[in-house]
């Protein structure tokens, strides 16, 4: 989408999109990111078009650790038309639609650098049906994508915590091994190499990843992405 490619901030990325959902028939636009570091104080950023009303209770209500729409974005990278299971979260979904959210689309994102995003778009109307999903959910999810591609393009350096060298191929190959729970002089058996050569690696691995220890750099490579 070339609007968005030429986008100069965040704030213009977010008004293109709320502005293609609208077209699309969505009246509101909501957008949230988690970085994964720290581990336990990570990082959250949203932006969205939502009543004041209902952005006062979400936030009163620390809806945020019960919403199903994030508990599945954490979980799951597929599209999710909302409200599901309205019985196991009826509370949540009524008050949802009290409060002008009746239905919506949501596509998680995970990019890169182990951030969990999640554009979702609204509207106080009538539900989505299979024949309008089939109409416009492919324009959605390039929208969703479009956009996250266009702020990450943004972005001058990874979030804090997260600014990494390149990791050459050995290196991931020793991570990998190491997350399996393998010993240097395992890895370096089964890479036929030596073991000094495995402590080096992972040296230059803790140091990458500012670690002070093998086991934290193995949690912050897998968050990160760094190994699968």
């Amino acid at each position: 989408m070339t609007t968005l490619s030429r986008a100069r901030n965040f704030d213009e990325i977010f008004n293109i999109v709320a502005t293609c959902a609208q077209s699309l028939n969505f009246e509101m636009s909501a957008f949230g990111a988690r970085d994964p570091l720290p581990v336990t104080r990570p990082t959250f950023s949203t932006r969205n078009t939502y009543p004041e009303a209902w952005q006062r209770r979400y936030l009163e209500g620390n809806y945020f650790a019960r919403d199903p729409v994030v508990r599945y974005g954490l979980v799951y990278t597929s599209p999710l038309v909302w409200p599901v299971d309205a019985r196991a979260d009826e509370v949540f979904w009524e008050e949802a639609k009290a409060h002008g959210l009746a239905t919506g689309w949501s596509q998680p994102i995970r990019d890169k650098h182990g951030r969990i995003a999640m554009w979702s778009f609204a509207r106080s109307a009538e539900p989505i049906s299979d024949l309008e999903l089939s109409a416009t959910e492919s324009r959605l999810i390039y929208l969703a994508h479009a956009a996250h591609a266009a702020s990450s393009r943004l972005a001058a350096v990874p979030p804090p915590g997260m600014q990494m060298s390149q990791f050459t191929a050995r290196e991931k190959e020793v991570l990998q091994w190491a997350a399996d729970g393998k010993t240097a002089l395992e890895i370096a058996s089964i890479l036929s190499i030596s073991e000094r050569t495995i402590t080096f690696h992972m040296q230059n691995i803790m140091e990458k990843l500012n670690s002070v220890n093998k086991t934290q750099a193995i949690v912050k490579a897998v968050l990160l992405g760094v190994i699968y």
